[in-house]
């Protein structure tokens, strides 16, 4: 019914010569809001303005649809002003968006290119083409040739880029530039999610655990006083992760905390590393069946969040908790589908050194031979039967209960 009222409206606007100019106004509304959103998914209210461009989502792909064919600096206007909506993992079908835009419309000179550019490389970093990522942040630099302080859009993307490939010291430098050019530019958003941020690559590296711990107070400190409760969260993550490896029973409250705001917030990509981080903490410092659950929960949210980067990270940590579990057919057959992923970022740090293991115990236990069988089966499952098969594992009583 709805399909034939909509037809019959078409016709009738069509009819009076009016159905350019409804388009042109139904488009221009639409930019508005996304544009209106683009403040307000950083101040005190993310949630609410998440849940805004949700609901408006259908409407939001017809304007941008219409506007890319006949009105190319609003289709611009649109695919910029959902840049901090795609970076917290909404959806990964609007950063095709700017891909697609990109493609009629790369070559152009238009101011809002290099945030279109940061969009677009938000979302390969997100859906694990990395490499993709780091291309689409590039091209974003050279368009913001001339003008430093957009540059942050795209370096902020490089910085994650080299954050889950284990540069760390590279990381840290795009994020003290992030930093720096937010603040220039009066970004207070963007100057403290960078400043959170520039906590990681100390937290994941090997070096010195209590330094992680008091910059991520620091910064903590300076966010906590702030309107927005992303930038909260995001905090509370950092300090997890900084105190995980010193201070199990902290760092889980810390990612707990973070995983509530994160929901308030609707921020989808930091409820997931929030939600995953507090599996392998209860995990390797627990009881590893309480932790199967949420590993579950991870699964389906990076399912349907199609973040291949997050779903592999997840994928590695089961591993570790099944092996605990005495579980090590399936943990070694999941090695193997892992093993040939090209879009799994590469092992680095602790991480690197427990899969080791890992991996190590399960080729003593099962003997070389059965091990290569598993190896083998993993490596024939496509993506989609890799993480179908970790969730039946997951599912399954373990072994002894």
């Amino acid at each position: 019914m709805l399909d034939t009222l909509r037809h019959y409206g078409r016709e009738r606007l069509d009819a009076r010569g009016w159905a350019a100019e409804t388009r042109l106004e139904h488009a221009r509304y639409h930019v508005e809001l996304a544009e209106a959103a683009f403040t307000g998914l950083t101040g005190p209210d993310p949630g609410a303005w998440s849940a805004t461009i949700d609901r408006h989502l259908d409407d939001l792909r017809a304007a941008h649809r219409w506007s890319v064919q006949h009105e190319p600096d609003l289709a611009m206007r649109l695919a910029a002003a959902l840049y901090w909506y795609v970076e917290a993992g909404s959806s990964s079908e609007v950063a095709l968006w700017a891909e697609r835009l990109l493609a009629v419309t790369a070559s152009s000179s238009r101011p809002l290119l290099p945030v279109v550019f940061g969009a677009a490389a938000w979302g390969a970093s997100k859906r694990g083409d990395l490499p993709a990522a780091v291309e689409l942040a590039q091209r974003g630099l050279a368009a913001a040739a001339g003008r430093d302080l957009v540059r942050r859009y795209a370096l902020f993307v490089l910085g994650d880029v080299a954050l889950f490939e284990g540069r760390l010291d590279e990381a840290s430098r795009y994020y003290e530039e992030v930093a720096r050019l937010a603040e220039a530019a009066g970004d207070t958003y963007c100057h403290g999610y960078a400043m959170v941020n520039s906590v990681l690559p100390l937290a994941y590296g090997s070096g010195d655990p209590a330094a992680a711990v008091a910059a991520a107070r620091r910064v903590r400190s300076v966010t906590m006083a702030t309107s927005s409760p992303s930038l909260r969260a995001w905090a509370d993550y950092a300090l997890g992760e900084a105190l995980a490896g010193v201070d199990a029973p902290a760092a889980i409250t810390a990612i707990d905390a973070a995983l509530v705001t994160a929901r308030q917030c609707r921020n989808r990509f930091m409820e997931g590393i929030a939600l995953l981080t507090a599996a392998s903490l209860r995990a390797r410092h627990g009881d590893p069946r309480a932790a199967l659950p949420l590993f579950g929960q991870v699964i389906d949210h990076w399912l349907r969040a199609g973040n291949w980067t997050q779903q592999w990270i997840t994928i590695r940590n089961v591993i570790e908790a099944l092996a605990r579990l005495g579980a090590d057919e399936p943990a070694a057959i999941l090695c193997g589908a892992l093993d040939t992923r090209r879009s799994a970022p590469p092992l680095f740090g602790a991480d690197a050194e427990r899969l080791a293991r890992t991996e190590a115990a399960l080729r003593a236990d099962l003997g070389e031979q059965q091990y290569r069988r598993c190896l083998a089966r993993g490596a024939a499952m496509t993506d989609l039967d890799a993480v179908a098969f970790a969730a039946t594992e997951i599912n399954r009583s373990p072994p002894g209960q």
